[in-house]
Protein backbone atom coordinates (compact mmCIF):
# COMPACT_ATOMS: atom_id res chain seq x y z
CA UNK A 1 0.00 0.00 0.00
CA UNK A 2 1.39 3.47 -1.02
CA UNK A 3 1.04 6.22 1.45
CA UNK A 4 0.93 9.82 0.26
CA UNK A 5 3.82 11.58 0.41
CA UNK A 6 2.66 14.83 2.28
CA UNK A 7 5.22 17.87 3.16
CA UNK A 8 6.07 21.25 3.83
CA UNK A 9 5.58 23.75 1.10
CA UNK A 10 7.07 26.87 2.04
CA UNK A 11 6.06 30.48 1.17
CA UNK A 12 7.74 31.48 -2.22
CA UNK A 13 9.33 34.89 -3.13
CA UNK A 14 7.32 36.52 -5.70
CA UNK A 15 8.93 38.76 -8.77
CA UNK A 16 12.21 38.31 -6.92
CA UNK A 17 15.04 38.00 -9.42
CA UNK A 18 17.10 34.77 -8.67
CA UNK A 19 20.24 34.65 -10.56
CA UNK A 20 22.11 32.64 -12.28
CA UNK A 21 24.85 31.65 -14.73
CA UNK A 22 22.88 32.25 -18.16
CA UNK A 23 20.21 34.20 -16.52
CA UNK A 24 17.39 34.85 -13.99
CA UNK A 25 14.31 33.05 -12.99
CA UNK A 26 11.28 34.40 -10.85
CA UNK A 27 8.39 33.10 -9.22
CA UNK A 28 5.31 35.38 -10.70
CA UNK A 29 1.85 33.93 -9.34
CA UNK A 30 0.14 31.40 -7.17
CA UNK A 31 -2.91 29.35 -8.72
CA UNK A 32 -5.07 27.19 -6.53
CA UNK A 33 -7.57 25.39 -8.96
CA UNK A 34 -10.17 22.44 -7.89
CA UNK A 35 -9.22 18.96 -9.47
CA UNK A 36 -11.12 15.89 -8.71
CA UNK A 37 -12.87 17.47 -5.48
CA UNK A 38 -8.98 18.79 -3.48
CA UNK A 39 -7.29 22.24 -4.13
CA UNK A 40 -4.37 21.47 -6.56
CA UNK A 41 -1.76 24.17 -5.45
CA UNK A 42 1.01 25.54 -8.45
CA UNK A 43 3.35 28.74 -9.17
CA UNK A 44 4.50 29.90 -11.95
CA UNK A 45 7.45 31.35 -12.96
CA UNK A 46 9.57 32.97 -15.99
CA UNK A 47 13.19 32.33 -16.71
CA UNK A 48 15.41 34.49 -18.50
CA UNK A 49 18.33 33.21 -20.39
CA UNK A 50 20.24 36.70 -21.01
CA UNK A 51 23.49 36.57 -20.20
CA UNK A 52 24.28 32.97 -22.47
CA UNK A 53 27.10 33.68 -24.83
CA UNK A 54 24.61 32.13 -27.45
CA UNK A 55 21.94 34.12 -27.65
CA UNK A 56 19.00 35.49 -25.36
CA UNK A 57 15.84 33.66 -24.68
CA UNK A 58 13.19 33.09 -22.31
CA UNK A 59 10.48 30.29 -21.66
CA UNK A 60 7.38 30.76 -18.60
CA UNK A 61 6.61 27.37 -16.54
CA UNK A 62 4.35 26.20 -14.12
CA UNK A 63 5.70 24.37 -10.43
CA UNK A 64 2.99 21.92 -9.32
CA UNK A 65 3.54 21.64 -5.79
CA UNK A 66 0.35 19.24 -5.11
CA UNK A 67 -2.58 18.67 -3.39
CA UNK A 68 -3.23 21.24 -0.33
CA UNK A 69 -3.57 18.77 3.08
CA UNK A 70 -5.47 21.15 4.62
CA UNK A 71 -7.03 23.64 1.94
CA UNK A 72 -8.53 26.73 2.11
CA UNK A 73 -11.95 27.45 0.61
CA UNK A 74 -12.40 28.29 -2.89
CA UNK A 75 -14.88 30.60 -3.77
CA UNK A 76 -17.27 29.43 -6.00
CA UNK A 77 -18.17 32.66 -8.14
CA UNK A 78 -21.57 32.21 -8.25
CA UNK A 79 -22.08 32.68 -4.82
CA UNK A 80 -19.36 34.58 -3.60
CA UNK A 81 -16.80 33.31 -0.78
CA UNK A 82 -17.79 30.10 1.56
CA UNK A 83 -17.92 32.23 4.42
CA UNK A 84 -19.94 35.11 3.32
CA UNK A 85 -23.20 35.41 1.82
CA UNK A 86 -24.38 33.89 -1.48
CA UNK A 87 -24.44 36.37 -4.35
CA UNK A 88 -21.33 38.40 -2.84
CA UNK A 89 -18.43 38.87 -5.37
CA UNK A 90 -15.07 36.27 -4.80
CA UNK A 91 -12.11 37.66 -3.04
CA UNK A 92 -8.98 38.50 -5.62
CA UNK A 93 -7.31 35.53 -4.32
CA UNK A 94 -9.67 32.77 -4.20
CA UNK A 95 -8.63 31.28 -7.49
CA UNK A 96 -5.43 32.97 -8.60
CA UNK A 97 -2.95 35.04 -6.25
CA UNK A 98 0.02 36.98 -6.50
CA UNK A 99 2.52 38.01 -3.48
CA UNK A 100 3.44 35.18 -1.08
CA UNK A 101 1.27 32.93 1.39
CA UNK A 102 1.31 34.46 4.72
CA UNK A 103 2.39 30.61 5.81
CA UNK A 104 4.02 27.75 4.91
CA UNK A 105 1.02 25.06 3.64
CA UNK A 106 0.99 20.48 3.93
CA UNK A 107 0.88 19.48 0.54
CA UNK A 108 -0.01 16.08 -0.77
CA UNK A 109 3.15 15.72 -3.73
CA UNK A 110 2.17 13.97 -6.84
CA UNK A 111 4.23 10.83 -7.93
CA UNK A 112 1.36 8.64 -10.02
CA UNK A 113 2.25 9.32 -13.77
CA UNK A 114 -0.75 9.00 -14.65
CA UNK A 115 -2.20 11.80 -12.56
CA UNK A 116 0.25 13.83 -13.54
CA UNK A 117 -0.81 13.53 -17.48
CA UNK A 118 -3.84 14.75 -16.05
CA UNK A 119 -2.88 17.64 -14.37
CA UNK A 120 -0.62 18.23 -17.37
CA UNK A 121 -3.46 18.87 -19.54
CA UNK A 122 -5.35 20.82 -16.91
CA UNK A 123 -2.84 23.20 -16.48
CA UNK A 124 -1.62 23.43 -19.86
CA UNK A 125 -5.48 24.60 -20.42
CA UNK A 126 -5.79 27.37 -17.87
CA UNK A 127 -2.08 28.82 -18.78
CA UNK A 128 -1.80 30.14 -21.98
CA UNK A 129 2.41 31.23 -21.75
CA UNK A 130 4.16 28.41 -20.33
CA UNK A 131 6.27 26.16 -22.11
CA UNK A 132 6.76 23.19 -19.48
CA UNK A 133 5.11 21.95 -16.41
CA UNK A 134 7.34 20.05 -13.24
CA UNK A 135 6.25 18.18 -10.42
CA UNK A 136 8.04 18.85 -7.15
Amino acid sequence: MLYPRIERCPPPSFDEAVQAIGGHYSLTAERRIQHRGRVLLYWLAVAELDNACCGATGCGYAIVQGYVAEPEPIADPLRGRPDGPPGGPPAADDEARTGAPTAARQVERIDDPALQGEIRAVVEIREEAIGQIVFR
